[in-house]
């Protein structure tokens, strides 16, 4: 009876209770990257890899000193050279380090849940151990990108947020204000999170002039709002914004209208998806950026593509008149598109070696062939006989744990595709969605605790950031699954909220039935 008088207990866990609840979810989640790493000791250069490397390549191979990819800046492409002057390579270091920092991030995620539940010793280990097995947190702490750092920083940046009178310690709010500088120079997309936290900052500790203000911190305020400032590149959003509400240009009008007119056509095919658009929105991305004349829906179209300048002016004006007369049409499309994000698989199959392997050749063949010097460094191989070598031989290995990574994407993913639809005359047929156990748990704790737990301010919180960084990131993008990694971890809190409440529900009804029957 003590036991259960314990996990039951609504009292407030200390750290130390903390590192005890989360203890198997660390065990665990250590087995299962030490797995992989047996497995496949090497991490994964992808298409998006290179642009984070070019800034190490560029300092060992060409001798330049300091330059780096407006789109990739900041701290990834840094923490990327900072790892090449180790001992081991980078494609055995990397991604050892981002799977030993998801290691520590268990603890905060811990923390963090414990400070929105009111039975944090029920709550914790499950939330603890689903986020330990995520397969896609594994597989992207594996991967040479930035969104394991950034999911990291972000985790951190939030453990501090909602520790009690942090800002009345000096070096409470120095740690706070580290975190949120990292936070703010991972990633360009970081800026709908930073934002959301800053606003969950001011919630939680009130009036910034009562907080223990040193030089120091005041520094890493200031420096975190310039990263915020300056992180990643802009040039690509407005193009991005109008692929995603293409079907709501104006067809004819100012501004611009000798540009609508080269539009018109896509325009018209992309309306007859309906509300399905945001399936087909990958294509007209494609079509839109499309430069060669002779590749292109429209010479002239792909003249003003040339224009960076001038295409960006005029993507920005069609895109914002367009959401600006069509504002509910589009927050649809963008529901859908994160919907449709939502219901893919959270396994990834490159997490298997025989699909590993097969997919590193094909990403990195070409640039091989032309110059190996490239990866010398990188990969730490002599030549392509050795890389050859290294293929062969891992291709054959197993990862142990891969089954129960297909285990976790069938019981515990978000949402299912169901049959298939159509709207708008097209031709294409789409799947209907719906939301699987999981996800209707994360939703019923997101509206349940800010309407009945009393921790709703906390909920919020966690629940801002989250909300921002979705709407920012699936209303000018697509639906790529990888977006929604650096905020799973607050959908798995979510559904442990949800298990809160229907605890104390359950709790709450038993008390009133002894009450009846002993009265």
């Amino acid at each position: 009876m003590k036991m259960w008088a314990w996990f039951f207990s609504v009292r407030p866990v200390s750290f130390k209770q903390l590192l005890l609840l989360v203890a198997p979810a660390i065990v665990v989640g250590f087995l299962v990257r030490a797995l992989l790493i047996a497995a496949i000791p090497q991490g994964y250069f992808g298409a998006d890899s290179g642009s984070y490397y070019e800034f190490t390549s560029l300092f060992w191979n060409n001798n330049v000193l300091f330059d780096l990819n407006e789109k990739r800046r900041w701290f990834y492409p840094i923490f990327l050279f900072f790892t090449s002057v180790l001992p081991i390579p980078p494609w055995y270091s990397v991604p050892l380090i981002q799977h030993c920092l998801g290691l520590l991030s268990i603890l905060g995620i811990g923390w963090s849940c414990a400070q929105v539940v009111k039975r944090p010793r029920l709550v914790v280990p499950f939330v603890g151990l689903i986020c330990s097995l995520w397969p896609r947190t594994i597989w992207y702490e594996h991967e040479f990108i930035a969104e394991s750092l950034q999911l990291t920083s972000f985790i951190l940046v939030v453990a501090l947020l909602l520790t009690p009178s942090i800002v009345r310690s000096r070096h409470g709010l120095v740690a706070l204000m580290i975190a949120f500088s990292l936070l703010a120079g991972m990633k360009g997309s970081s800026r709908f999170i930073w934002l959301g936290c800053v606003i969950g900052l001011f919630l939680t500790h009130h009036d910034p002039r009562r907080w223990m203000w040193t030089k120091i911190s005041a520094f890493l305020a200031a420096f975190s709002f310039l990263l915020f400032s300056t992180v990643g590149k802009n040039s690509q959003g407005d193009w991005l914004a109008l692929s995603s509400s293409l079907p709501l240009v104006r067809l004819e009008g100012n501004p611009y209208p000798h540009y609508r007119s080269f539009l018109r056509d896509q325009i018209i095919e992309s309306r007859a998806y309906g509300d399905n658009y945001p399936w087909k929105v990958k294509v007209y991305k494609k079509r839109l950026r499309q430069k060669r004349k002779s590749l292109s829906f429209s010479p002239q179209w792909a003249e003003l593509v040339g224009n960076k300048k001038e295409f960006s002016k005029v993507s920005r004006a069609f895109w914002t008149d367009a959401v600006f007369h069509n504002p509910i049409r589009f927050g649809w499309f963008t529901l859908k598109t994160f919907g449709i994000a939502l219901s893919s698989s959270i396994n990834k199959p490159r997490l298997d070696p025989q699909v590993f392997w097969p997919e590193q050749l094909s990403n990195t063949q070409e640039r091989m062939e032309r110059k190996f010097y490239y990866f010398k460094r990188l990969f730490g191989v002599k030549d392509m006989h050795s890389f050859r070598v290294l293929y062969e031989n891992g291709r054959k290995h197993e990862y142990a744990a891969y089954p129960l990574m297909v285990k976790m994407n069938q019981y515990f993913g978000w949402m299912g595709r169901d049959q298939v639809t159509s709207s708008g005359g097209a031709k294409d047929l789409f799947p209907s969605l719906y939301l699987k156990p999981m996800g209707f748990s994360a939703v019923f704790g997101v509206i349940g605790g800010i309407t009945f737990s009393n921790k709703r301010l906390k909920i919020l919180i966690l629940f801002i950031p989250f909300f921002l960084y979705l709407a920012g990131t699936y209303a000018v993008g697509d639906a790529v699954s990888r977006y929604l990694q650096p905020v799973e971890w607050l959908g798995v809190i979510f559904a442990g909220v949800a298990l809160d409440l229907v605890i104390g529900m359950v709790v709450w009804i038993r008390f009133r039935l002894l009450t009846v029957f002993n009265s």
